[in-house]
């Protein structure tokens, strides 16, 4: 019985242990001043999105049950996950919301209930071959578009400046699990 105890913990330590590299907890203010630009190329993201994206996880969402806040500073719990199966693939323009530009739409949209925020990124699948190797999906294919530099401060602002408008007080979390396109909305 004993020998059962000590192998069961030390299966746990060893998932709560790998766990850790395919999560990350970090801190952001989508109201400063650079609506949390810095903390999207910091050093910890870039280093978290690299090495999940080396090992095979491809779509980075926000950790279960772990919404967060655009109006206030906030924690954000991200998590790296391998996935294949979007259930949904539309093309852009089948996304009926409200378009802001050639590259975000918003709530009111035409399915759910939820609030939304669109980004015209679009999640690839584990594997998949594309230009310009991404292949990543959820935040990660943002956070690929920060790396080669489609995304800068000012762009950014205009994403935050909408995020902001369109979820104000509600929980925002991440999924893509449903849609290929990068897209957030409320948890409520």
């Amino acid at each position: 019985m004993r020998k059962t105890k000590k192998t069961r913990n030390l299966k746990l330590r060893k998932t709560k242990k790998n766990r850790q590299h395919d999560r990350l907890s970090i801190d952001i203010d989508f109201t400063s001043k650079d609506g949390g630009f810095s903390v999207f190329t910091s050093k910890k993201m870039m280093d978290f999105f690299r090495k999940n994206i080396k090992k095979g996880r491809n779509l980075i969402q926000t950790v279960p049950e772990k919404p967060f806040f655009v109006n206030k500073k906030t924690k954000l719990h991200l998590q790296a996950i391998k996935y294949d199966n979007y259930s949904m693939r539309p093309e852009w323009k089948e996304i009926l919301c409200k378009s802001h530009g050639t590259w975000l739409k918003s709530s009111p949209c035409n399915i759910g209930t939820r609030n939304k925020v669109f980004v015209k990124y679009k999640g690839v699948k584990n594997g998949e071959s594309t230009r310009f190797l991404n292949k990543s999906a959820g935040i990660g294919a943002y956070l690929f578009a920060i790396s080669m530099g489609e995304i800068d401060e000012k762009k950014h602002m205009a994403f935050t400046t909408l995020l902001r408008k369109t979820m104000k007080n509600d929980p925002v979390v991440v999924h893509n699990m449903d849609v290929d396109w990068f897209h957030l909305k409320s948890s409520l």
